[in-house]
């Protein structure tokens, strides 16, 4: 993996944020993608941010949210935030 991985973790880990949106554009990005999502999983464990993934890879192929064990992926911006809203504050804007 590349070394900014754990970089991009550790800077993660100090931030403790509600979500981490990662993009996937190419298929070779998946690997680190999967790397970040496990590594943040080992590390922070219950205490891990959800974590949304997009980009050109993931609305080709749906299922890779799950298959990296993200929470959720987004086609497009609206239903990235509209995504986003409900992984971090569930219930909110339900009707």
């Amino acid at each position: 993996m590349p070394l900014w991985v754990d970089t991009l973790v550790a800077q993660i880990i100090d931030a403790k944020p509600d979500l981490v949106g990662l993009s996937v554009s190419f298929t070779q990005q998946l690997r680190v993608a999967k790397d970040v999502i496990h590594q943040l999983s080992e590390k922070m464990g219950s205490s891990k941010p959800a974590v949304m993934i997009g980009g050109l890879a993931v609305n080709r192929f749906g299922r890779l949210a799950d298959m990296l064990g993200a929470g959720a992926s987004g086609v497009n911006a609206q239903l990235a935030v509209t995504c986003a809203n409900q992984m971090v504050m569930p219930g909110v804007g339900m009707s």
